[in-house]
């Protein structure tokens, strides 16, 4: 899952402090969804800055994989199935508490 803030940012250092509290705010919700719905303690929450970290898209974002750094590396190798995705949002969007 994705954490985007509503600012245009390419990478943390251009992010505003309060854009950067309500993108952690929010991270920190999803993770608990995460944890509920996946039935797993461990998410890996990551953030690229530069192209020389590996960033590919040129916007601030955080990823939130539930995972773990063992299989990161395996991490987009399929896709998933659509139904299950589908199904799996919905689980996380009812977990998600505002």
């Amino acid at each position: 899952m994705l954490v985007i803030p509503k600012q245009k940012a390419v990478d943390l250092a251009d992010l505003e402090p309060e854009y950067a509290a309500a993108v952690l705010m929010t991270a920190k919700k999803v993770m608990q969804a995460q944890r509920q719905v996946f039935a797993r303690e461990g998410i890996i929450q990551m953030q690229l800055n530069g192209s020389e970290a590996g960033q590919t898209v040129f916007h601030y974002h955080v990823h939130l994989i539930p995972s773990s750094i063992h299989e990161l590396g395996r991490h987009a190798v399929t896709q998933a199935d659509h139904t299950e995705l589908a199904e799996t949002s919905k689980q996380l969007a009812a977990a998600i508490t505002i």
